[in-house]
């Protein structure tokens, strides 16, 4: 879905930031997408739960979509999206960080699946690597998000 065929009344069409402020919008954002990410590939869940951490995603990604860089309005580069919500969270550490992260999530109570953090951070990266895509072309990546 594009920008453009978002109806959603709290999310703007278009808005244009110094990169600095749009690297705060959606570093802003990053946590609570790959904690939803986490719950979505490292723990059970109803189908109802699912869908509620699908709508999370849904909402921060739109918000995301919709930033474009002064002074040309170009959106946000494939690069810039995955250091910012990928990069610099994970990188270099992915399986011990997403490790320390599960192990936080089921002290919440939530239920971990059989699948392992070296799996997980895979899964996350490559979710990562097309959303990122996604959002270099002002795109919500809502197809993306459907497929979790």
């Amino acid at each position: 879905m594009h920008v453009g065929e978002v109806t959603a009344p709290e999310i703007p069409f278009e808005m244009s930031f110094r990169k600095k402020k749009a690297e705060q919008i959606v570093t802003g954002f990053e946590r609570q997408i790959n904690y939803h990410l986490l719950k979505l590939y490292g723990f059970e869940a109803a189908p109802e739960t699912r869908e509620h951490w699908k709508a999370g995603l849904d909402e921060w990604l739109a918000q995301i979509a919709v930033i474009k860089l002064q002074p040309d309005n170009k959106p946000i580069s494939a690069r810039l999206a995955f250091e910012w919500l990928y990069d610099e969270p994970f990188g270099g550490g992915e399986e011990q960080a997403a490790a320390i992260m599960l192990g936080f999530l089921a002290r919440r109570g939530l239920t971990r699946n059989a699948e392992q953090p070296a799996a997980i951070v895979t899964k996350v990266r490559a979710f990562h690597e097309a959303v990122a895509r996604r959002i270099a072309r002002n795109d919500t990546a809502a197809d993306v998000i459907a497929g979790l």
